[in-house]
């Protein structure tokens, strides 16, 4: 019968030790869970930071393609202008003329 005492008594202290852990448990998870979350919305907001910088980079990098794009027609086009300047430029003995052409 001392058994049956000492099982009776243990019972409800068993319950609640079982009850207490499981509390704890929960409370733990709750305040994992609240935690993940701010770290979750910090690494949102560098994403987006980091998303607008990608943008603003993407940008300058068109504007400075489109510059040396620019820039390019426009060496070529110095370029054209050098080799029709050149060739009008050359001794008239170089140059064939109508007249040296049309003579046996």
């Amino acid at each position: 019968m001392g058994m049956r005492k000492f099982a009776g008594a243990a019972g409800p202290s068993i319950i609640l030790v079982v009850a207490l852990v499981v509390l704890l448990t929960s409370l733990a998870a709750l305040l994992l869970a609240i935690s993940l979350r701010g770290q979750l919305r910090e690494a949102q907001g560098q994403l987006e930071e980091a998303q607008g910088q990608l943008q603003d980079s993407q940008s300058e990098l068109q504007e400075m393609q489109q510059a040396k794009d620019r820039q390019q027609k426009i060496q070529e086009a110095k370029d054209r202008q050098q080799k029709t300047a050149k060739g009008s430029a050359e001794p008239a003995e170089s140059r064939p003329s109508p007249a040296n052409k049309s003579q046996p």
